[in-house]
């Protein structure tokens, strides 16, 4: 019977799936490296769109790169990157990976470029990776999205075509398929009509783009591209540009927040205490709590007499998750 089933095209993919699997699953159950256990773990719940999960995973070794940007696209999702990001390890480059040279950066950026709206910096990619892994359904599925949303349908076809003749993605290509028929402007699909709202039609070759000028070049097209807003206002933040962070405090107006979120108004509170500049706040007001955290933190600075190495243990403690830390001494998710 297995001699005659591996005869049928889907299920000797099926079988040799199931043993790839099994081995895989088999190698992360017993890896000794708890940081490569826990990269699976994290790219599994990433692709999975399961956020707590992530940041779950991630939680024991997030200095590492690619977990940081897992992280903090889980923290967008869940709607706490302006609020906790300084919790966790960051660096400039993570938001985008632009430091990380290597094939798996481009793997995982694909989908913080769509959520973004960078369509063709993500299509560029993806193309480029099927011709040299082929036909992976991970990749026809994105590249079947962009091409919808691209209003590109027969390419649009092709690759839901193929991604038809797969076992897991199956279900999902068909009934696209179908929608290509009744509605081939998807006029009635939101995700793909949101993805039209935010992609620029131009946003630069993959990988040699600056974030600031792609990110700016999103809220130009959608000014209430939140995910934009706030990956352009933490990369201000992670590079110390406070200067620019003020001038884009207007996006607060487009956002739906019921408080100035804790990391802007630490970074307000420093920008203030070092410029010796007034903020418009546009009618909002800091937290008591903000204030007070900031005044603790400058008069333990100021115990140890302005000596940054002396007072790091005691900072790193007690503000180790803020950006008062970070702006001091440019590491973070200290607190313990």
């Amino acid at each position: 019977m297995l001699s005659r089933y591996t005869t049928t095209p889907m299920l000797k993919w099926f079988i040799e799936s199931c043993m790839l699997f099994a081995i895989a699953g088999t190698a992360v159950l017993f890896y000794h490296d708890k940081k490569v256990r826990a990269l699976f773990e994290v790219d599994y719940y990433a692709c999975q769109k399961m956020w707590p999960e992530v940041l779950q995973a991630a939680s024991s070794h997030s200095d590492d790169s690619y977990l940081v940007h897992a992280v903090n696209r889980a923290l967008y999702h869940t709607g706490r990157l302006a609020f906790d990001m300084f919790s966790y390890p960051q660096h400039p480059d993570t938001l985008f990976l632009r430091a990380e040279k290597d094939g798996a950066a481009y793997w995982k950026k694909f989908d913080t470029c769509i959520e973004l709206g960078i369509i063709n910096v993500a299509e560029n990619a993806l193309v480029v990776y099927l011709e040299v892994f082929g036909e992976r359904p991970i990749l026809l599925k994105r590249l079947a999205l962009i091409n919808m949303v691209k209003g590109n349908s027969g390419a649009a076809r092709v690759y839901l075509g193929a991604l038809s003749k797969t076992l897991f993605h199956a279900e999902w290509a068909n009934n696209y398929l179908m929608h290509l028929q009744s509605d081939p402007n998807f006029a009635t699909d939101d995700r793909i009509q949101q993805l039209r709202n935010l992609m620029v039609e131009k946003d630069g070759p993959f990988g040699d783009y600056l974030p600031e000028d792609i990110l700016l070049a999103l809220l130009v097209k959608n000014r209430q591209n939140r995910m934009a807003i706030e990956y352009l206002m933490a990369l201000y933040l992670l590079t110390g540009q406070l200067d620019k962070f003020i001038e884009n405090l207007n996006y607060l107006d487009d956002l739906d927040y019921s408080q100035i979120p804790r990391h802007y108004e630490e970074a307000i509170l420093v920008y203030t205490f070092f410029s010796k500049k007034s903020v418009n706040l546009r009618g909002r007001q800091l937290s008591p709590q903000s204030h007070q955290r900031f005044k603790g933190f400058l008069e333990t600075f100021n115990r140890y007499g302005g000596n940054n190495q002396a007072a790091f243990r005691e900072l790193a403690k007690n503000y180790g998750d803020s950006y008062f830390f970070y702006y001091t001494y440019g590491v973070s998710g200290m607190k313990k």
